[in-house]
């Protein structure tokens, strides 16, 4: 078990690095909010992993920034509400 976890670990890895970038969170005395903001972290960061790894295997080209698809993300929710 502990082979099996060192060797597919690099996925966890960075995973926890691409939401500890930039990350939501914000103090709270509620119980339920640290959760929600860490939910709302994972959703964005495997939507960025999904969104990016889709991108690179149908067009073949670069990917973008985390930064740059946070903001494209931010407008994009912005302009809808």
């Amino acid at each position: 078990m502990i082979d099996d976890y060192n060797q597919f670990m690099g996925g966890v890895d960075i995973a926890d690095q691409l939401r500890s970038n930039y990350p939501t969170h914000q103090k709270s005395r509620r119980t339920w909010l640290p959760l929600w903001f860490w939910a709302l972290d994972t959703t964005i960061t495997n939507a960025y992993v999904i969104g990016t790894h889709f991108k690179t295997l149908s067009t073949g080209s670069g990917t973008p920034t985390h930064k740059a698809f946070r903001l494209l993300l931010a407008r994009s929710l912005i302009q809808t509400s």
